[in-house]
């Protein structure tokens, strides 16, 4: 089962099954996590990727429109506490099309 997802700067997409900690989502995107929300899934950047040099992310930033820097990792949206949910199908669907097409 498809838990998250990560896209590296150079286009390399892997999916991942085991649960994302914090401490695994901080080392993909390289530092402190900010969440960038999209409709079938929330992607997670480098909060500092504009300010520290990470190279840009050209499909991370294709996909939601404004520059992203650095690797990102995907998760589902988050539950009503706020929790990091799996990846939910429509959401897995979105990445597995992008990477057919694009990557």
């Amino acid at each position: 089962m498809i838990i998250w997802a990560s896209l590296s700067t150079v286009g390399v997409m892997s999916f991942h099954s085991a649960k994302a900690s914090l401490a695994d989502l901080q080392v993909t995107v390289g530092g402190l996590i900010e969440i960038v929300e999209m409709p079938n899934c929330d992607m997670v950047v480098n909060e500092e990727g504009l300010l520290d040099d990470s190279p840009l992310n050209a499909h991370a930033s294709r996909m939601t429109g404004r520059l992203i820097m650095g690797n990102v990792a995907f998760t589902g949206t988050p539950d009503r506490f706020g929790n990091t949910r799996k990846l939910s199908a429509s959401g897995l669907r979105f990445l597995q099309r992008y990477e057919e097409e694009f990557l």
